[in-house]
């Protein structure tokens, strides 16, 4: 955010959190490795200390609440960039099948958990995304994540 401000950001960040951990859990979530972990209601957020830190940009939205419930609100903005970083099944295709439409013609999204064993609902979500759906250009980083561009 310092960087953006510092380069005259003019446009809006929209970070989308739940605050409460991750979601629960379906099938193409669960592996050999990770049936018995309690990773569901994990990686809570500090709400309060997130929102003190990101409030002093303007252009920084945050709208709290489980992915998608919030969206309708920015149905009608198209976007340059996306990033997706909420390691499960359902909220990963819930975000690629409503900002993929929104994005930009030559728009980036990077998906931060694509192809990590921890995280297989991720790369089903996606890999069924990409059979339904035409990108310019897909890349995989060598140690997890992807790239596309619209």
């Amino acid at each position: 955010a310092k960087l953006l401000e510092k380069n005259n950001f003019k446009k809006k960040f929209y970070i989308f959190d739940s605050f409460e951990g991750l979601s629960k859990f379906r099938d193409e979530d669960i592996t050999k490795s990770n049936k018995h972990q309690p990773f569901e209601n994990s990686f809570k957020s500090n709400e309060e200390q997130f929102i003190e830190i990101f409030n002093k940009f303007s252009f920084i939205s945050i709208k709290k609440g489980w992915i998608p419930n919030r969206f309708n609100e920015i149905k009608n903005e198209k976007f340059s960039f996306i990033n997706i970083d909420v390691d499960i099944y359902e909220p990963t295709r819930d975000s690629l099948d409503f900002f993929y439409s929104r994005l930009n013609i030559g728009g980036c999204m990077h998906l931060d958990d694509y192809n990590l064993r921890e995280w297989p609902g991720n790369k089903i979500a996606l890999d069924n995304f990409l059979k339904k759906n035409k990108v310019s250009f897909f890349y995989q980083i060598p140690l997890g994540g992807c790239f596309i561009i619209k």
